[in-house]
């Protein structure tokens, strides 16, 4: 069970499983969630898959549980069949457009694709919810955007006080087509009552929100110091575009490995490439190092 309560990321990282559609989410409630005074609305059981492949430009093509909620699921999608094989390889395929809950459109049209609708009632407040894999309650902040990078979750509290009207919601990302031409890296936020039609709404200066400006809402007191046992250097590098640590490559198996090493056939040691698997002893103190290189894509 998780540790901790908050939306925590389900999938597969075998191969291409992932951008194949095999992921969701599990929202972990807490029954006595301090933020539950701060909003109206939070149904987070439900949401779309996240990722998508499509074939020849056409948006896009996954497995999708058509569900609408407050979690949002934001996801690469990938302009061809032979871009999902770089994965094997250790290379890292090129994004044609973000999706926002499975949908989205790809820069060389259709531009009439459909697009996620978020559906709000004016007045009420809203837990949207962000996924990807943190659990930390923070003190709330005031914001109007956030930078979020894979491994980071937000819940996001969406105070509907605006005119019932349709408005953009987006994601620009850092690789692949940026900005919101034609609708590309959008989804809508949905007043009831509004029309069924897409936002005329312009882009204004937003506040964004600074992690130095989150503290932790518990405020814990930090862990005894402890003697730490091994000290793990990881050195990342992209090669010839392929990402390595400590200049190995992982290349995944035909079985999954966990699946191998629950079935007793064999050890993570055996099963993968050398470097790959650093043995550690019950109970030890573990420090990580990184390289500088390394901090943008932890």
């Amino acid at each position: 069970m998780y540790p901790t309560k908050h939306p925590y990321f389900i999938g597969s990282e075998f191969g291409t499983y992932a951008y194949e559609g095999l992921k969701g989410h599990s929202v972990v409630y807490d029954p006595k969630d301090p933020y539950a005074a701060l909003y109206d609305v939070d149904d987070g059981k439900n949401s779309r898959v996240t990722n998508s492949i499509s074939v020849k430009g056409n948006l896009p093509i996954s497995s999708q549980i058509y569900v609408e909620s407050t979690v949002i699921t934001l996801a690469d999608c990938l302009s061809c069949i032979a871009d999902v094989t770089a994965p094997h390889a250790g290379a890292v395929p090129r994004p044609a457009s973000t999706l926002i809950n499975a949908l989205g459109r790809d820069p060389k049209g259709p531009t009439d694709s459909p697009l996620a609708v978020i559906n709000v009632i004016q007045g009420k407040r809203v837990n949207f919810r962000v996924i990807e894999a943190d659990g930390e309650n923070h003190e709330p902040v005031v914001a109007d955007s956030v930078q979020i990078f894979a491994g980071q979750r937000y819940s996001l509290i969406l105070n509907a006080t605006q005119s019932v009207d349709n408005y953009w919601v987006r994601a620009n990302p850092n690789a692949g087509p940026t900005g919101f031409l034609g609708g590309i890296n959008s989804a809508i936020l949905r007043y009831q009552g509004a029309s069924i039609a897409e936002p005329t709404t312009v882009s204004l200066p937003v506040n964004q929100l600074k992690e130095t400006s989150l503290v932790p809402l518990d405020n814990p007191l930090p862990p005894a110091e402890a003697g730490i046992n091994v000290n793990l250097n990881l050195v990342l590098g992209f090669p010839g575009g392929k990402f390595t640590i400590n200049g190995n490559t992982f290349v995944p198996p035909t079985v999954p490995v966990l699946l191998q090493i629950l079935s007793g056939a064999q050890s993570a040691s055996d099963l993968l490439p050398s470097g790959s698997v650093f043995p550690l002893a019950l109970n030890q103190t573990v420090q990580l190092s990184f390289n500088a290189a390394a901090v943008a894509a932890i």
